[in-house]
């Protein structure tokens, strides 16, 4: 059955590799024919992770890297006996890849262990990338490089080439850094690595990544970097008034050093981001949303403070000191960002985040105008162990002043004893107008994972005085204590991959220690089949004391008192690999002082590998002394791929709560990375008393960018 606590493997001796230096640039065509390609240094020792650890890979996968005075080239060359068989689901840019036929490789350009650029490509052409930080704890996905990939499948294989301009990579002066690669097969949902093939480990965890030498005296190309964009907006109003909005603005973005750049940013504009997921909280505490924004997202790695979203409570946020969503927005509303300044990068053992941003006022939406300004030191005492400090000030919702300050100490390594081992620990304080008010933050968390168990705690808090002008507070006066011990043997030659057993118990109090709410996971028994379905069944108990009445739904009031109830989870879901794929998530029992039963579901059909399309469907039925409510969220997401640089998806969201219908339209033409064109049409309709559902707004707008390099 597998491996008690305690029992794993030795860790391995670090792999290195030399790079090839060439004076022809290959032609990116996906045939590995360039003699560049011949040259290079070819990798080709990798070992599977999963299914079965430690075995050599099943499949040849042979890395190329090489390198001239601008850029990194890197190619795959991945063998394969059943093509007909491989997954080719997704070709456009920045893609979700669950099950596609890929591989994956970091670069760690400071070979500090701690952070790295990742590089993704996929069998079908999909290229995608993200920052990593405190050694893959931090994982920004939606970060975009400058660099060209080619994919083709063969006969016998599928082939990728790559070229990334060293002015892509923020690196030191050093001449070795840290790598690692990896490929996925679809087929079989397999998984080989180069460096640290350790299933309790991914390949973003760079402290265990290999090494490559010859990196110095590269050229970083472009210091200078104008980026200007032109846009049009039409908006149609249901009372008939039209708008014509023509705008302009940009960004200007200079590498200091091949470690530091500032960028400046003016009259920002983000009309071509996604719109949010909607969602209902039946809680009476506030909702997170992510930032979704493409000028907060660049480096934001190096502005991140406070409670970490590690494999216990993945996409949990509770406390964040600084959360960039508190600009530029009220609510789901914009606001005009007139003009700011980014420093970002490292001088030395020093990562260091400046942002200065002043905001424009919005007198419907009673926001001022104000001057918002965060600073975000961090100094790496080891490869493994960095201590920082944060501080912030303004507040874009108010008047008054705001400050925040803090300090915090992060650890994170993947050879103590053979185990991976995270530690993240801060503390913090907010003061308003003239220090009348001070709040203090607390956090403290920690992570051990092994091939089969994995523990973490967590422990936040925060007094009621505590109030970041720019930060988030779930539960403010509060202080939470989440303890996951999670066990996920492997069974020998069996249909079933591996089995997921877990116990999760949260608890809520005051400060002063009297239970504010509770709850028990137990994961009774989950698996995951060798084709991909996996089938889980959870249960919960809860309890919750609110001192006051809160709106669970419209017109259902939830008095204050002292409730405890159990609740029964079942979830299924079958292999992302096929042309249709679904998920269930059914739920039911107490609720209070009543009784609930929760659905979400979901139908996915893939057609082809350029297009998708995606129904969601959430309902929330319950039954209380004080009122039945039922909520319903309903979403249609479609997606089409018209190669590598075109794409086009619309999302249709409705809910009952809002009573509202919304509909978002995005055509994205990639004419190279920083050159783009966007065209994006936003509605809404609302459905009135006497059901007669009509238009709100309709918003049209078309936005160029392009990027100069000098």
């Amino acid at each position: 059955m597998g491996s008690a606590p305690g029992q794993n493997s030795a860790v391995a001796p670090i792999k290195r590799a030399q790079i090839t230096v060439i004076q022809q640039a290959p032609l990116l065509d996906g045939a590995l024919n360039d003699l560049a390609w011949q040259h290079a240094t070819q990798i080709e020792d990798f070992t599977e992770v999963k299914p079965n650890e430690g075995r050599p890979a099943e499949q040849r996968t042979v890395c190329y890297l090489a390198r001239d005075d601008e850029f990194l080239y890197v190619a795959f060359e991945c063998f394969e006996e059943d093509v007909a068989s491989m997954v080719l689901q997704n070709v456009s840019r920045d893609a979700f890849l669950t099950d596609d036929d890929r591989i994956e490789f970091v670069l760690d350009t400071f070979n500090n262990k701690q952070s790295a650029y990742f590089f993704q490509m996929s069998a079908a052409g999909s290229r995608g990338d993200a920052l990593i930080g405190e050694n893959g704890l931090r994982f920004n996905k939606p970060w975009n490089g400058f660099w060209e990939g080619v994919a083709k499948v063969h006969d016998d294989k599928w082939v990728c080439e790559m070229a990334i301009p060293f002015a892509t990579l923020s690196s030191g002066e050093n001449d070795a850094w840290g790598i690692n690669l990896q490929r996925y097969r679809g087929a079989s949902r397999s998984q080989y690595r180069w460096s640290s093939p350790r299933r309790e480990l991914f390949v973003g965890n760079v402290s265990v990544a290999g090494e490559v030498s010859g990196l110095s005296g590269m050229r970083q190309g472009s210091e200078i970097e104008f980026r200007p964009y032109l846009k049009t907006r039409r908006i149609d109003q249901h009372n008939g008034n039209q708008e014509l909005l023509p705008d302009f603005g940009g960004e200007f973005h200079w590498l200091i050093t091949p470690a530091f750049k500032a960028s400046l940013t003016f009259n920002t504009d983000f009309a071509e981001t996604e719109v949010d997921d909607r969602k209902i909280d039946l809680s009476r505490f506030s909702t997170f949303y992510p930032e979704k924004r493409d000028f907060f997202l660049q480096d934001s790695n190096l502005f991140e403070f406070g409670e970490q979203s590690t494999w216990g409570g993945r996409g949990s946020k509770n406390l964040l000191p600084f959360f960039s969503r508190s600009i530029g927005l009220s609510g789901d509303k914009p606001v005009d960002i007139d003009y700011g300044l980014r420093l970002a990068g490292r001088i030395g053992a020093l990562d260091l985040g400046v942002l200065a941003v002043h905001s424009g006022d919005d007198l419907e939406l009673g926001v001022p105008s104000g001057n918002l300004f965060v600073l975000r030191p961090s100094y790496h005492l080891s490869k493994s162990s960095s201590i920082g400090g944060l501080f912030t000030y303004g507040n874009p919702a108010s008047l008054g002043s705001n400050s925040v300050g803090g300090a915090d100490y992060h650890f994170s390594s993947a050879d103590v004893f053979g185990s991976s081992l995270a530690l993240n620990t801060f503390l913090v304080q907010s003061s308003d107008e003239d220090g009348a008010q001070r709040g203090l933050g607390f956090g403290l968390q920690a992570s051990l994972s092994q091939p089969e168990w994995k523990f973490s705690f967590a422990n936040i808090a925060t007094q009621s005085e505590f109030s970041p002008g720019m930060g988030y507070v779930r539960r403010p006066g509060e202080m939470m204590n989440k303890a996951v011990v999670q066990w996920k043997p492997l069974p020998d030659n069996s249909a079933i991959r591996q089995y997921d057993f877990m116990v999760a118990p949260e608890v809520w109090t005051n400060l002063d220690g009297d239970l504010i709410s509770s709850t028990l996971r137990l994961g009774l028994f989950g698996a995951e089949f060798q084709d991909g379905t996996s089938v889980k069944f959870h249960t919960k108990i809860m309890r919750d004391r609110p001192d006051s009445a809160y709106e669970v739904a419209d017109s259902v009031t939830m008095l204050a008192g002292d409730y405890s109830w159990m609740e029964h989870m079942l979830k299924y879901s079958t292999s992302t690999r096929e042309t249709w794929s679904y998920g269930t998530y059914l739920s039911g029992g107490q609720y209070y002082d009543g009784s609930i039963i929760k659905l979400n579901t979901d139908l996915t059909y893939r057609p082809s590998v350029s297009s998708k399309i995606q129904l969601s469907y959430s309902e929330n039925r319950g039954h209380l002394p004080a009122g039945d409510f039922t909520t319903r969220v309903q979403s249609l997401a479609l997606d089409f791929s018209f190669g590598p640089q075109m794409s086009w998806g619309t999302l249709f969201q409705a809910d009952n709560q809002s009573d509202t219908l919304g509909v978002q339209s995005r055509l994205k033409y990639l004419l190279e990375d920083g050159r783009e064109l966007f065209f994006v049409a936003d509605s809404g309709w609302e459905e009135l008393a006497n059901r007669m559902i009509v238009p709100v707004q309709h918003d049209l707008t078309l936005k160029v960018v392009y990027a100069l390099r000098f």
